[in-house]
């Protein structure tokens, strides 16, 4: 995170208008026999990869005074998932650390599927989430 830092610095001193950092990534997630585990719900008659909505805090020592705006967005943002897209949110997963999201007062971590997707599940997970993420950011 301290490098992927400096590039988010340099983006917002040159878009100062930029009001959101999302760091995109899937979870590894294993069952109790060690195998992949896959996350998808079904809309439109396709399984699309769940999506995982991380939120950090300043509990770990770093400064974040954004984190419970960021984290009322992250709220925002779920809503809008799940009500535009039954089941494509999964539980927020509220974190010790801060992460990059101190920069931004919507910055968020997403977990687009897991390792168990294939990568259509997740490109269709990606593209409902960004679907419901401008949604939330004009509300």
């Amino acid at each position: 995170y301290k490098n992927s830092l400096k590039s988010v610095t340099e983006a917002l001193e040159k878009y100062p208008t930029i009001e959101s950092v999302i760091d995109i990534h899937r979870d590894a997630i294993y069952d109790a026999k060690n195998q992949k585990m896959k996350l998808v719900t079904t809309i439109d008659g396709k399984k699309a990869a769940q999506v995982m909505i991380v939120s950090g805090t300043n509990v770990g020592g770093l400064p974040h005074p954004n984190w419970e705006e960021n984290l009322g967005f992250a709220v925002k943002l779920q809503k809008e998932m799940n009500n535009s897209y039954k089941g494509l949110a999964r539980p927020i997963n509220l974190r010790q650390e801060r992460f990059n999201m101190h920069t931004t007062k919507a910055s968020l971590i997403l977990e687009v599927g897991s390792n168990g997707n294939t990568l259509e599940e997740a490109i269709l997970g990606a593209r409902y989430s960004a679907l419901a993420f401008a949604k939330a950011m004009k509300k």
